[in-house]
């Protein structure tokens, strides 16, 4: 890690354009050997003031990630890993240099250097969440079929009849057209931004199963999924209590 950026944490077009990343998905896949890296036997926290944002690939071969410098003490400086950079710039908060930050997460070695993979990183009542209880990434959705989010709402099942754009609180979503037993219903997934970076591209025509909320979030003929399941996979999108996986679930 030789460069540090000064500023608000965010993604520069020097930083984007820093190397090609050659590993798919940029490197930054649940079951990635950097991922895998991540042991709950490891965890650890710790306290310290923000001297310095790195904006590069962790690995050879990876996309860009952000990178903390946390200053514990005079001689003891944490090198803090978040995530993807196209993730942690989308992400509602927002880490500047001099930010008083306690950060939770694994001690691994990276590059022969020891880092934390952070889970999470607090700055007073505000929290940046990257990855959840058992390490999973936010960045990733994708997840085997039997962490599908239960609902007691009945399941939508169906192929996929169209690609589309819908509106929900005011925020563009991408979402599908499925073809039912019961006609045509309009299911949104997830921002742009966040589903362009899954492993799963939808297509027509696909067969996919869509859970909701119980009650469901209808607008309209338009119900917002919680998860989405396809062969022995499924898209984690929301908690039960539908908050979004692309901002960290609380």
């Amino acid at each position: 890690m030789n460069r540090i950026l000064i500023g608000v944490l965010g993604v520069s077009a020097a930083a984007a354009a820093f190397g090609q990343a050659k590993l798919p998905r940029g490197g930054y896949s649940a079951n990635s050997r950097y991922n895998r890296l991540y042991k709950r036997s490891a965890l650890t926290t710790v306290t310290g003031r923000v001297v310095g944002i790195q904006e590069m690939p962790p690995m050879n071969g990876m996309a860009v990630g952000v990178t903390l410098l946390v200053r514990q003490s005079k001689r003891k400086t944490a090198q803090v890993e978040l995530g993807p950079a196209w993730f942690v710039d989308h992400q509602v908060v927002r880490i500047r240099l001099g930010d008083k930050v306690r950060v939770a997460g694994s001690r691994v070695r990276v590059n022969n250097e020891d880092v934390i993979l952070a889970s999470r990183v607090s700055r007073g009542k505000s929290v940046l969440a990257l990855r959840d209880s058992a390490g999973m990434p936010y960045w990733d959705a994708l997840r085997p079929e039997r962490f599908v989010v239960s609902s007691a709402s009945q399941p939508v099942t169906g192929t996929i009849e169209s690609e589309n754009t819908f509106t929900v609180d005011n925020t563009p979503m991408q979402g599908v057209v499925v073809d039912t037993p019961n006609g045509p219903q309009n299911v949104a997934i997830a921002p742009g931004w966040y589903l362009r970076q899954q492993e799963m591209p939808f297509r027509v025509g696909q067969s996919i199963t869509v859970y909701s909320t119980s009650p469901p979030v209808r607008y309209g003929n338009l119900i917002v999924a919680n998860s989405i399941g396809y062969g022995n996979s499924v898209l984690i999108l929301r908690g039960s209590l539908g908050a979004p996986i692309w901002y960290g679930w609380p």
